[in-house]
């Protein structure tokens, strides 16, 4: 008999990253192989102490959710761990019998056809984001033996710097192997968080980030799909999503407290976002259509306010339709409706302001009417993604081969009710049945629709286009635009509760 409770997650017992952003400047995301096998009979007795030794060594520096007071740690860090991983541990702390329990998503993993159904890497010809070519080329050889991440966040570079050398030393120590998962030209391959132009809110492209998050407060008793529930495991009563697995079995308690980690590298392709913005169609009719608008921006601004949903110092065009405000450069407080004199809510004239496929408006619908089959509310993520790769000024229009992107960590309950849906949604804008989404052929997120995958299997009618409604009569649409991003790699993973980690420390 499977128990629930309504009472909300100890803080002092959920990893800190699901349940508080932190702003530590500097973070580095080491990728790890785990000494041992998934097959049976499974991890020999040695290999299990190197695991238990590497955890230890890594325990007391693990910082949990709790309220850290007046001064931040200097340095800290999360662990998350695959599937994979998880089956290597020691049968002590979960049986093997009980590894079916977690979500078919997380066992099978995002290169799956299941998760790619969604994500869509795999989805058109020649996709460079192609799980084959994931990891810097290495593909399957990662992804398949990937078994823990280890997020590494301090206050200063030097103060960073020790902590990596101190978990690459215990990972050297007890048996681990590290995945690089770059090419060595920079910071030699691994995941550097890096600051762009000077501002550690920024992120590739320009858009100040970290905007618009779950409020992650406990539901008491009234689900949410911002509340706790939907993101830590074990509390399913007032969960909107699917969070588990829960019971009494040994999958069960190790994953109470814990959160599931979509975690993503993402390359950007600034070049091509800076050469769009300036030259964003080929057809003279339509340039001239732009060129004709009378704005308070720059075209180029105004091009990228459209795509994303805000201008890009974070003022939603909801709320400040014609230039950038400061007032509302953090405003989180909108809706998509608009409410006619009659009192019925009309999606489409908020569309003027903002248009269906941006960015911001296609992951948070907020209150815009859902076609029935995507369900009675919108799924939320916590995104905690940092930068990575040196800054390229908004004039550089030619590429100069240096890697760049996002580091993307998002968490949820549900992998496949959060995370894949709404990457779902950007590649297939079919889940709000208005005009501008036609169900024939509707169109892909502005900025991280993936393109390529257009109109292919997984995605069959959906177009590049990308359509402006600029008043009541009229609409630009841009034909075509590019792929702006290619997935570098792609890793499901739980963060276990600290009490979890414990026993998996022997502490």
């Amino acid at each position: 008999m499977e128990t629930t409770t309504r009472n909300a997650p100890e803080r002092k017992n959920v990893q800190g990253l699901i349940l508080k952003g932190y702003t530590h400047p500097y973070s580095c995301h080491l990728l790890f192989q785990l000494p041992g096998s998934t097959q049976s009979p499974g991890s020999t007795p040695t290999e299990l102490s190197q695991q238990q030794t590497f955890f230890k060594a890594l325990y007391s520096h693990v910082q949990s959710a709790e309220d850290w007071g007046v001064y931040k740690p200097v340095s800290m860090l999360n662990i998350g761990l695959t599937f994979n991983g998880i089956s290597k541990l020691d049968p002590a702390i979960i049986r093997q019998q009980d590894l079916q329990r977690f979500p078919v998503t997380f066992r099978e993993g995002p290169a799956s056809g299941g998760s790619q159904q969604s994500l869509g890497d795999n989805a058109g010809k020649n996709n460079k984001s192609n799980p084959q070519n994931w990891w810097n080329g290495q593909g399957d050889a990662v992804t398949n033996n990937l078994d823990c991440i280890v997020h590494i966040y301090s206050l200063t570079e030097e103060d960073l710097e020790i902590l990596i050398a101190y978990v690459l030393d215990a990972a050297k120590t007890n048996g681990l192997t590290e995945f690089i998962p770059l090419l060595p030209a920079i910071k030699n391959g691994r995941l550097y968080q890096s600051i762009v132009d000077k501002d550690p809110a920024k992120i590739h492209f320009g858009y100040t980030d970290g905007i618009s998050e779950p409020s992650l407060k406990p539901s008491e008793g009234t689900p949410s799909a911002e509340s706790n529930n939907n993101f830590v495991i074990g509390y399913p009563q007032d969960a909107l999503t699917v969070p588990g697995p829960t019971g009494e079995d040994t999958a069960s308690i190790f994953a109470k407290d814990g959160c599931y980690n979509g975690f993503r590298v993402i390359h950007q392709d600034v070049a091509a976002f800076n050469r769009f913005l300036k030259n964003p169609t080929t057809d003279p009719a339509v340039m001239q259509q732009l060129q004709q608008l009378k704005l308070e921006t720059s075209l180029e601004e105004w091009l990228a306010a459209k795509m994303c949903g805000r201008w890009r110092n974070g003022s939603p065009l909801m709320l400040s339709p014609d230039k950038p405000a400061h007032e509302t450069s953090h405003e989180e407080n909108f809706n998509y409706s608009v409410t006619d004199a009659s009192g019925h809510k009309d999606d489409i004239t908020s569309s003027l302001r903002c248009p269906f496929s941006a960015h911001t408006r296609v992951a948070n619908p907020r209150d815009q009417q859902m076609v029935a089959a995507e369900g009675t509310f919108v799924p939320r993520i916590v995104r905690r993604g940092v930068p990575y790769g040196p800054t390229m000024d908004d004039q550089v229009v030619v590429d100069d081969g240096q890697d760049r992107g996002l580091i993307g960590l998002f968490l949820c309950g549900d992998l496949a009710g959060q995370f894949e849906k709404i990457y779902g949604w950007m590649n297939n804008n079919n889940f709000s049945g208005k005009e501008i989404f036609s169900v024939r052929k509707p169109p892909q997120d502005a900025l991280l629709g993936d393109k390529t995958a257009a109109n292919s299997d997984a995605f069959p009618g959906t177009v590049t286009s990308f359509i402006i409604p600029v008043d009541a009569n009229n609409k630009i649409t841009i034909p075509t635009l590019p792929n702006f991003l290619v997935t570098r790699g792609t890793a499901y993973c739980l963060l276990p509760s600290m009490e979890t980690l414990g026993r998996m420390a022997g502490v």
